[in-house]
């Protein structure tokens, strides 16, 4: 009796910026929309952590920043290194009319370093914007800070993923389009298709006859009730417990079974990171067994030879070092969605597996080639 097909389909962010959409953290931190000068230590750490190489930024990068934050502030024993003794009472005594006057000459270094962690707007000769909101939150426990600006991020996420229109997925012109339409074929063949998507953006999966098959693992932007955090860690400390995604009151779909009872796994987009490994950890563990093992087919779409070299690390941790029986046994295939001309006979044989037609693969890989010849250099 042949076995059922039953495919799992996970999307990471490289997914919607595969798409077209602009999901990056440099393009939510230029938005407008992320809180770079509310006066939290976290917010501070953020940006001296991430502002100076914001092109190379990714969501993973955010959260292992939270972990590091926390590691920085156990290290140091300090509960607030943000603001000095100096700063606080510069900032109690704020004004513009002290300002416009002059009465602020003897205190420039102070206000210089106020502008450096993004507390004041400050150029000479102009109005300093100074967010009086804030004013008397600054002295405020730094644990109250912290949590109101993890919860600012992740509101402020949620406007902004909002603006965004989706692009015409019937267009087909973009690798990540072809594979979600290639689950809609391998669907109506008799597939049991599951997408899982880390992701909170919102697809029109009804129009793929996958209506009811996508789950959200971290929540969705249309509901407000979106999961941002770092990796389980029972060494946190109890107050700092809400930087964790097992904080929030969401209940994450069980994606553990799936990919247990899935004959099939592709990952597109999604680096594998320690911050979500522990749903991949079980599937792995067992891929990698000596006992009871079944050879699963897994497919992973990734950008470019760099993303390539990340994901193999990923893997190797993930399988605590035994990478090589993982492509011994399961001969994964990883397809380069920048690099497609070299491998599409790859991504053409992905195509034809999930019922395209010889034809229909053909005219995939000339729009989505006619596509990347007509976006922008810098896009």
């Amino acid at each position: 009796m042949i076995e059922p097909r039953r495919i799992v389909l996970i999307l990471g962010n490289g997914f919607d910026i595969d798409l077209g959409l602009n999901t990056s953290y440099k393009d939510f931190y230029k938005s407008g929309e992320c809180p770079q000068y509310y006066p939290a230590p976290i917010i501070y750490y953020l940006n001296q952590s991430l502002q100076d190489r914001l092109d190379s930024v990714r969501w993973y990068d955010l959260e292992n920043a939270l972990h590091e934050y926390y590691d920085a502030l156990k290290d140091t024993h300090k509960g607030d290194e943000f603001l000095t003794e100096e700063e606080l009472t510069l900032i109690k005594d704020f004004s513009y009319a002290n300002w416009l006057f002059g009465r602020y000459n003897d205190q420039e270094n102070i206000l210089q370093s106020l502008v450096n962690k993004k507390v004041l707007h400050y150029e000479p000769g102009k109005r300093p914007d100074m967010w009086i909101d804030y004013q008397k939150e600054c002295f405020l426990d730094p644990i109250i800070r912290d949590k109101k600006a993890l919860e600012m991020i992740k509101e402020g996420l949620c406007r902004y993923l909002k603006t965004l229109t989706l692009p015409d997925l019937n267009q087909r012109d973009s690798v990540a389009a072809n594979v979600l339409f290639a689950m809609s074929v391998a669907a109506r063949t008799g597939a049991s298709v599951d997408v899982y998507s880390f992701n909170y953006t919102i697809l029109p999966i009804k129009y793929y006859r996958l209506k009811g098959r996508l789950h959200h693992m971290h929540g969705r932007v249309d509901d407000g009730q979106i999961v941002i955090g770092t990796r389980d860690d029972a060494g946190m400390s109890k107050e700092y417990f809400f930087l964790q995604k097992a904080m929030a009151s969401f209940n994450s779909p069980d994606i553990v079974t799936a990919l247990t009872n899935a004959t099939e796994v592709i990952f597109f987009g999604h680096s594998l990171g320690e911050n979500d490994r522990q749903y991949f950890l079980p599937f792995f563990k067992k891929q990698t067994g000596v006992e009871n093992i079944s050879r699963k087919s897994i497919t992973i779409f990734t950008k470019d030879e760099d993303s390539r070299t990340d994901i193999k690390w990923a893997l190797q941790k993930i399988t605590d070092g035994n990478l090589s029986l993982l492509q011994s046994i399961n001969h994964p295939v990883i397809i380069r969605t920048e690099e497609l001309e070299s491998d599409k006979e790859l991504f053409y044989q992905f195509l034809m597996n999930h019922g395209f037609t010889e034809e229909m693969a053909g005219e995939a890989m000339g729009k989505i080639r006619n596509a990347k010849t007509k976006k922008p250099a810098n896009g």
